[in-house]
């Protein structure tokens, strides 16, 4: 496990992230469009939502790990986050896979309309 949070909370980068090897890996490409949700536990001390946002910066590629892939990134910490309860009431966002399957592996699809959603609900913050 990775601390994503303190990473954020400190004001660095993420600059690459694990992805599991698999079709989904290939649909990523520089110039893509990412965003790093976080979750966890009920009770945690933290909002689960959308942490950061940023763009693919390099494809995928493999690691030492099998069935493991890295890929490069340019993501940045939002302030404020956007939580998953602004998100889940949303109709436009509600049927989003990462509500739907929340411990599927990475990375999960949005579609045009969840993007847009996003975007203006981070626009209008």
């Amino acid at each position: 496990m990775w601390d994503v949070i303190g990473h954020l909370a400190a004001g660095r980068v993420i600059e690459g992230w694990g992805v599991a090897d698999g079709y989904r890996a290939d649909l990523m490409a520089p110039g893509d469009r990412c965003f790093v949700w976080v979750t966890g536990p009920r009770g945690a001390s933290w909002t689960p939502g959308i942490w950061a946002a940023g763009v693919v910066t390099a494809r995928p590629v493999p690691t030492r790990q099998s069935r493991r892939l890295r890929v490069g990134l340019d993501v940045r910490g939002l302030d404020p986050l956007l939580p998953r309860s602004e998100l889940r009431s949303d109709p436009r966002f509600a049927e989003a896979e990462v509500l739907r399957v929340p411990r599927m592996g990475n990375p999960l699809i949005l579609t045009l309309g969840e993007v847009a959603a996003i975007d203006d609900h981070l626009t209008s913050g």
